[in-house]
C-alpha cells in the first residue's frame, strides 16, 4: 500500500471517526439495539448524520496551518483555534476553551496554557483536546523524529500543557508515522524509544496493550486512558470497519475515541478500506484528502525544542 492512502486514510479517518462516535458521545451501558452501524443523526445537541466536532475542526486548523505556512508555525496555529472558538462551537472541551479564552483576551499562548494548567483542579488537568488534533503531524513529520516529538509536545502545550497530554501526543504520532512509513508498528519498540522524562503512567499504558478486557476500560475524557483504548482498538483490528464500530458503540467520549481510533485504522488499512457511504456523507473528508496529500509530500524544515523559544524540556 502507498503511502499516499495511508495519510489519506489517517485524516479522513479522524472526521469518519469522529461522525460516527458522536451520536453515544457520553453515554452509558449501550444496548446493542442502539449501537451505531456508521455515521448517523443523533447526539446531544443533535447533529445531522456526518456532522464532525471539535476533534475534526481542530485537526484542520493544524493541518491547514502545515499546509499553508509549509512549516509548523505556532502563532498561526493558534491564531487559527482562536479564530474557531470565535465561532462558538457547540463543541469545545473546557481547558482548550479557557485557554482560548484567555489568548483571546491578549495572554501569551505559552503563559495562557501553563496558567490554566497550574490552576485546573487535580484529577481534570490531563484531558485529550490537543490528542485529538495532532495526528496531521505524524504526517508532516513522518521521516523526522526528532522534528515529530517536539512539534508534537509544542502543538499540545498550546491549550494542553499537561506533560501527559504532551508525551501522549508524541506517543500517538511515532505510532502513526511508522504505520505510515513500514505498514505496521511495535509497541515494545516504541516504548523503548521514549526518553525517560516520558510520564511513567503513559509508558505503562502502553505496556498494557492489547488489553485483555476492553469492555471494562476507562473510556472518559482522560488522555491516557483516550489513548490507550483507542489504540486498542486502532491495533488489534482486523479491518477498518469493525474496529471502528466496536471502538465507538460502547459510549463514553465515543467522539474522540473514534476519532483517534480511526486515524489509527485509517493509517493501517488505508483509505481504500472505508465505506464509500461512510467517506460521502461525512463533513470534510475531501478537504482532509487533499490537505494529507499536500503535507506528505512536502518537506518540512526542522523544528526541535532546543532551538526555538517554546523550550518545554523542563517539563
Amino acid at each position: 500500500m502507498r503511502a499516499v492512502e495511508r495519510a489519506e486514510g489517517t485524516l479522513v479517518g479522524i472526521a469518519v471517526g469522529d461522525a460516527t462516535g458522536r451520536p453515544l458521545e457520553f453515554k452509558k451501558n449501550i444496548d446493542e439495539e442502539d449501537h451505531v452501524s456508521g455515521p448517523t443523526s443523533g447526539g446531544s445537541p443533535f447533529g445531522p448524520t456526518g456532522s464532525v466536532t471539535d476533534d475534526t475542526q481542530q485537526t484542520i486548523c493544524v493541518s491547514k496551518s502545515l499546509q499553508d505556512r509549509s512549516c509548523f508555525d505556532p502563532e498561526d496555529t493558534v491564531a487559527r483555534l482562536i479564530d474557531w472558538y470565535r465561532s462558538n462551537p457547540r463543541d469545545i472541551g473546557f481547558l482548550t476553551r479557557d485557554v482560548l479564552q484567555k489568548i483571546d483576551a491578549g495572554k501569551e499562548w505559552r503563559l495562557a496554557s501553563y496558567e490554566t494548567y497550574r490552576q485546573t483542579p487535580s484529577g481534570q488537568e490531563a484531558g485529550n483536546g490537543s490528542l485529538m488534533r495532532c495526528a496531521p503531524i505524524s504526517i508532516a513529520f513522518s521521516s523526522d523524529m526528532e522534528s515529530r516529538r517536539s512539534v508534537s509536545r509544542t502543538c499540545s502545550a498550546l491549550t494542553h500543557f499537561d506533560p501527559r497530554c504532551q508525551w501522549s501526543c508524541v506517543a500517538l504520532n511515532e505510532i502513526i508515522s511508522e504505520i505510515l512509513t513500514t505498514g505496521s508498528v511495535s509497541l515494545d519498540e516504541v516504548v523503548s524509544r521514549l526518553p525517560h522524562r516520558a510520564p511513567n503512567e503513559l509508558i505503562e499504558a502502553l505496556e498494557s496493550l492489547p488489553l485483555s478486557n476492553p469492555g471494562s476500560a476507562d473510556r472518559s475524557g482522560y488522555v491516557i486512558s483516550t489513548l490507550r483504548i483507542s489504540l486498542h482498538y486502532g491495533l488489534t483490528a482486523t479491518n477498518f470497519e469493525k474496529g471502528l464500530l466496536d471502538a465507538v458503540n460502547r459510549g463514553g467520549d465515543a467522539d474522540t475515541i473514534g476519532a483517534i481510533s480511526g486515524a489509527i485504522l485509517g493509517a493501517r488499512f488505508g483509505l481504500d478500506s472505508f465505506p464509500n457511504e461512510w467517506i460521502e456523507c461525512v463533513q470534510h473528508t475531501e478537504s482532509l484528502r487533499q490537505i494529507s496529500r499536500s503535507i506528505l509530500t512536502h518537506r518540512f524544515p526542522k523544528f526541535t525544542n532546543e532551538n526555538n523559544k517554546y523550550n518545554l524540556n523542563d517539563v
